[in-house]
């Protein structure tokens, strides 16, 4: 046998030249997403982390990029007893690269959120939000990854309605800028990275907010695709907008995993494909994430097993019956917080209702995941016009869907259409018109008096009872109808 010797320098020389793909040389880009889990991570209404972690190895079995779109630490009585830790944990063993904050990850607080991004194995990214005192970024604008051989730069976004979707008082020590002329400047850093390829990782929704990832790809150019959370929309094979930009988005809830490719070289036939994974009977859950899931649960389980209540009525709760309508839900609430705190008058807004309770027993669990929020109810002295123009922002995107849309007791408004608005025609309380200059009791939400959902701040009030306790006090007095007495007259096209 005879033996080759290689000259020392020869391999040097070797080993000095950089490897370069055959230009024909196929390369796929995969990116895996998801966005408004609102702690939907045990199977159940969606898929949960446990079969997520399957389609995640099927579909990433070599390196690709994982991101979240936000709304993702709250929203279930699983995840707010540890306040939003759980889902960390479980998200840095899926692997996630990146994350951007939604308006609900600020519902424990910022100094909570910045607890969570240090226990966090993956990226918080936000560009257009600052520390009002030193106007610096809270969290990293952005990243590069390497996937395939190609540079990926990705950079996050919040919609600024995070500010009053989330308790005003939460965030005041910060300021929100304007996405579109962020996502300017840090695409000009990305390319001065020689990135490949830009993604944008936004919590803005595809429409229904001041700002949309359809209005940014069409008001910023060199965003090759938009991650998209915020507005709950499902996007079966993605959205081509301005630009060529692709918006991709999975609905809500873990419902389904987003899959993105890009097959370089890319040509105009367009390599680029969006598609959603969908949960399947067939689909089997990890046992190991399973195994996890199982023992944080153990002790919640338990606690939120209790019975508080007994209904005799199923309650409406469903997301859009309580943004646009009254609910006998609703109208129980608000009775609550009007009785027990003794005012003249009561309002909530719909978004902070946020499932239906069935008929029968009812759990701490479920009161949890109704009314999942925390903050107190607050008595507050307003003027009759404060009244008038409270209830009339609240309905002044009638009939589409909002968060702010107002549930009212010991009122009865009376509304008449000019052209497309709804406008106030009459306010009562105790069947008397509601006077301008006189003083009411008006019982509300702090989230409300610190001019959440865009209402106009108030004076601190008197704070009672947690909404929750509220309404379990209530029920040892009264039963809820199984229908509804409209107070909101003439919200009809």
């Amino acid at each position: 046998m005879k033996l080759f010797i290689v000259p020392l320098t020869i391999l040097l020389l070797l080993s000095a030249v950089p490897f370069q793909a055959n230009a024909s040389q196929v390369e796929t880009v995969r990116i895996l997403h998801t966005n408004d889990i609102h702690g939907r991570i045990v199977p159940g209404e969606g898929m949960g982390f446990s079969k997520l972690k399957t389609l995640i190895d099927q579909y990433c079995q070599e390196d690709c990029l994982l991101l979240d779109a936000g709304d993702t630490f709250h929203g279930t009585p699983f995840v707010q007893a540890s306040k939003g830790a759980a889902v960390v944990s479980l998200m840095n063993d899926l692997h996630y690269d990146a994350f951007v904050p939604g308006n609900h990850d600020f519902n424990y607080g910022l100094q909570r959120l910045l607890t969570l991004q240090k226990q966090a194995h993956f990226t918080f990214l936000n560009g257009n939000i600052f520390y009002q005192a030193t106007k610096q970024h809270v969290f990293a604008p952005y990243m590069i990854k390497t996937v395939a051989n190609k540079r990926v730069g990705v950079f996050g976004l919040t919609t600024t309605e995070a500010f009053t979707k989330t308790n005003p008082i939460y965030v005041n020590k910060l300021e929100i800028s304007d996405p579109y002329e962020q996502a300017r400047e840090m695409i000009k850093q990305l390319k001065d990275e020689q990135v490949d390829i830009i993604v944008a990782l936004v919590h803005l929704g595809v429409e229904g907010s001041p700002e949309t990832s359809q209005e940014l790809a069409k008001n910023v150019e060199g965003i090759d695709i938009i991650v998209d959370g915020h507005s709950h929309t499902a996007l079966e094979k993605g959205l081509i907008a301005d630009h060529g930009t692709l918006i991709t988005s999975t609905g809500a809830h873990l419902h389904a995993l987003g899959f993105v490719t890009l097959t370089f070289p890319l040509h105009e036939s367009s390599k680029i494909n969006a598609s959603l994974l969908k949960d399947q009977p067939t689909l089997q859950a990890h046992s190991g994430i399973q195994e996890k899931l199982q023992t944080l649960l153990t002790d919640i389980n338990d606690a939120g097993k209790k019975m508080v209540a007994f209904t005799h009525a199923h309650l409406d709760g469903e997301r859009k019956n309580v943004r646009a309508n009254e609910t006998n839900f609703s109208q129980f609430i608000s009775d609550a917080m009007r009785e027990q705190t003794e005012a003249d008058a009561a309002l909530i807004n719909g978004g902070a209702i946020r499932a239906s309770i069935a008929k029968g027993r009812i759990t701490q669990g479920d009161l949890q995941s109704a009314l999942p929020f925390d903050g107190h109810i607050v008595t507050v002295n307003v003027t009759g016009k404060q009244l008038k123009q409270m209830i009339q922002f609240g309905v002044n995107e009638y009939p589409a869907e909002s968060g702010k849309f107002p549930h009212i007791s010991g009122m009865s408004a009376t509304f008449h259409w000019h052209e497309t608005t709804p406008r106030l025609s009459s306010l009562l309380i105790n069947n008397k018109a509601v006077d301008d200059s006189s003083y009411y009791t008006l019982a509300t939400t702090d989230f409300i008096t610190n001019g959440g959902d865009g209402y106009p701040k108030m004076q601190a009030g008197v704070r009672h009872k947690h909404v929750r306790d509220l309404v379990v006090d209530h029920f040892k007095k009264h039963q809820p109808s199984a229908h509804k007495k409209s107070r909101l007259l003439g919200l009809e096209t």
